[in-house]
C-alpha cells in the first residue's frame, strides 16, 4: 500500500477568496500556492485517471447524499483504454456508466478557443470544437 501524504489543503479559509460562501471553491484570480503534496497528487492524477475519479469525482447517492464515485473493474479498463489510445472504439451495451447527453453542460477552457478563457458549452458543441482545433 502506497504512503499517503497530509494534505495541506486544510488550512484556514479567507471569506473574500471564496466563491458563493462554499470554501471549497475559489473566487477567480485567487494565486494558490502548490506544495510538494499538491504536485505530487497532480502528477499521480495526471498518471492515473482512475485514480482521480475515484478520489476527487463525487455522485449524488438517493439515499446517502454526495459519495465517492467508484468504478467497476470495467470501468477502469475503459479509462486506461481510452487513456493509452487516442482514438478508441469501443463495443458495449447501452447504461453501462459510460457516456453522457449531449446536451450535457460542461465547463471548459483552452489556449486556442475564447483566448483561453474558461467557457460554459455541451458536450455536442465540445465535441465539434475539439475537431476544429
Amino acid at each position: 500500500m502506497e504512503e499517503q501524504l497530509a494534505d495541506p489543503s486544510k488550512e484556514a479559509i479567507v471569506p473574500q477568496c471564496t466563491f458563493n460562501g462554499n470554501p471549497l471553491l475559489k473566487r477567480e484570480n485567487v494565486s494558490v500556492g502548490l506544495t510538494e503534496w499538491h504536485l505530487e497528487e497532480i502528477a499521480r492524477c495526471m498518471k492515473d485517471p482512475a485514480y482521480f475519479v475515484e478520489n476527487y469525482m463525487k455522485v449524488i447517492h438517493v439515499d446517502r447524499g454526495l459519495i465517492p464515485l467508484k468504478l467497476y473493474d470495467y470501468q477502469k479498463k475503459m479509462i486506461k483504454a481510452m487513456n493509452d489510445h487516442r482514438y478508441s472504439i469501443i463495443l458495449s451495451c447501452r447504461q453501462s456508466g459510460k457516456c453522457v447527453v449531449g446536451s450535457t453542460k460542461v465547463k471548459v477552457s483552452h489556449p486556442k478557443i475564447n483566448d483561453g478563457r474558461p467557457f460554459e458549452t455541451t458536450v455536442e458543441r465540445l465535441a465539434e470544437l475539439a475537431k476544429e482545433v
